[in-house]
């Protein structure tokens, strides 16, 4: 199996679910020839020394997002290993058990494959549906995603009860 066919990082059932439309291209040893994976901090960690700035971008998106309150840098180790997971190239939102899972599609790729209506650029739209919460954003990437759109995001989720603080 190669890298690029890594479909799933993360703990099952979390309630966050994000969902890009590539897997990284070079994964930490333990993690090659895996499709679904639990993922450590040192994974995350990897991963970023592996790939390079990109990666590392779209993490720390990911932990200004979720991180209970506004201290993403402490949250970015634990990303993954509790409150989120990641789809790669999904073609059908994920079925989770936990209670209305909150489903993240970023970027245009993602929404064309999951058929769902692309967010406006810097924008996001929320949709609610038989799965849990969907909302559509842009890429993971900091020219689409501004810190603004970030603390909108997080009020959005926050009403939600989704996460703690803000």
């Amino acid at each position: 199996m190669q890298a690029n066919q890594l479909k799933h990082v993360g703990k099952r059932n979390a309630p966050l679910c994000f969902y890009l439309p590539n897997a990284p291209t070079l994964l930490p040893e333990r993690l090659k020839g895996q499709a679904d994976v639990e993922i450590t901090a040192a994974d995350v960690e990897e991963i970023i020394r592996l790939n390079g700035n990109h990666w590392r971008k779209i993490f720390v998106i990911m932990a200004k997002i979720s991180a209970p309150d506004l201290n993403w840098r402490d949250y970015l180790p634990q990303l993954l290993s509790a409150n989120e997971q990641l789809y790669f190239g999904a073609n059908q939102l994920a079925s989770i058990d936990s209670v209305s899972p909150v489903h993240i599609v970023c970027g245009g790729e993602s929404c064309d494959a999951l058929g769902l209506t692309k967010a406006k650029p810097q924008a996001f739209s929320v949709y609610e549906k038989q799965k849990g919460v969907v909302m559509t954003t842009p890429y993971l990437d900091y020219r689409q995603f501004p810190n603004r759109l970030v603390d909108q995001l997080r009020q959005t989720l926050k009403q939600l009860n989704r996460i703690s603080s803000v």
